[in-house]
């Protein structure tokens, strides 16, 4: 059922050196502060190899048989799924959805997992628009309010509690929540990363809201994604084709090259990359990659936590509005299992 509104949690710049594109080693296998050694073959190599292809000799039936047998063996029934996802959270939390490259899917798995965890808990969930112009959860997500981030900063000493933040957001039939960016390109209006830490800070404080869900642009760069990775208790990268997963490896790098960069935050940084979920995020009926063995590299090479293949879908592709309850059986599985993982990386992380 829809989380009722305003119902609580039952008792949710300067130039940097652009990081490398090599597959780090697990942050669990090594020790801080020592230095993290690099496999000698980039991201660029891995996905490129001839493991990772699927042989169109085999035909979409046999890749989907495959797929079925290796990632679909480990994957629960939808009762425990749906019990792993209601399971309590100690304190307000922040998944942020960041991606490298852009065209991956970003904003309508933010928004696709959004409705799942607010369908499913007694949680008071927000969808953020982190961009420095239009972001694109105003296109997944039903706008009924201009108020925008910028509005709810320009107002923030009269936010103390839920219903004041409420006249600034848009909530769809799940009870999801959305705060949009707006469209200006004004430079007065450009979300900044002191601002997006203000927003954060009134947005959990008093249990407004319990989990917040942020939609990093990908032309967000700089202190501001760097303020929403500093944020995050746990990130989510999607990744669609060969330049999907080559641009989730190198956001795994950008954070060992802040673990590094800022040692007194390094263990927040690789607990990011041991907790995160990547979704291989079909947005084509066809892929030339082999799920499995990319889940295998993200897992064992980079250390992530979770792997999760989210199939193609008609009713989520072109930017459309999202509703999970228009989703074939399979992909709402899917959604449904991602949304689980989030929830169970956050309880490893608070």
């Amino acid at each position: 059922m829809a989380a009722p509104v305003g119902r609580a949690a039952g008792s949710e710049t300067s130039a940097i050196p652009r990081p490398s594109t090599r597959v780090p080693v697990s942050p669990r296998a090594t020790p801080e502060p020592v230095a993290v050694p690099v496999p000698d073959r980039d991201a660029r190599t891995i996905v490129d190899d001839q493991e990772l292809a699927k042989d169109p000799e085999k035909g979409l039936s046999g890749v989907r048989r495959r797929m079925g047998r290796r990632l679909g063996s480990k994957q629960l029934p939808p009762e425990q799924l749906t019990k792993n996802l209601k399971k309590p959270l100690p304190r307000p939390v922040v998944v942020a959805f960041v991606q490298h490259t852009g065209g991956d899917g970003k904003s309508t798995l933010s928004a696709a997992v959004g409705q799942q965890i607010a369908t499913h808990r007694r949680d008071r969930v927000i969808a953020i628009d982190a961009a420095v112009a239009a972001g694109g959860l105003s296109q997944r997500l039903p706008v009924q309010n201009e108020s925008t981030i910028q509005t709810l900063l320009s107002n923030l000493a009269s936010i103390h509690r839920w219903s004041d933040a409420r006249e600034h957001t848009s909530q769809g039939r799940t009870g999801l929540e959305l705060l949009t960016s707006g469209d200006s390109i004004a430079d007065d209006a450009v979300l900044t990363a002191a601002g997006y830490e203000r927003v954060i800070e009134v947005l959990t404080a008093n249990d407004t809201y319990n989990l917040l869900l942020v939609d990093c642009d990908a032309g967000v760069t700089g202190e501001l994604k760097d303020a929403i990775l500093d944020s995050a208790d746990v990130i989510v990268v999607p990744a669609a084709g060969r330049d999907g997963v080559s641009g989730a490896v190198v956001t795994m790098n950008r954070l060992m090259y802040l673990a590094d960069k800022y040692p007194h935050r390094a263990s927040h940084y690789r607990g990011l990359i041991s907790t995160a979920v990547v979704a291989l995020n079909h947005i084509a009926p066809k892929s030339i990659l082999r799920d499995e063995e990319v889940a295998t590299m993200f897992r064992e090479r980079v250390g992530v936590r979770e792997v999760v293949s989210v199939p193609f879908d008609p009713t989520l592709k072109d930017g459309s509005e999202v509703d999970i309850m228009l989703t074939g059986k399979a992909t709402s599985n899917a959604l449904l299992q991602l949304a689980a993982e989030v929830v169970t990386s956050l309880r490893r992380s608070v």
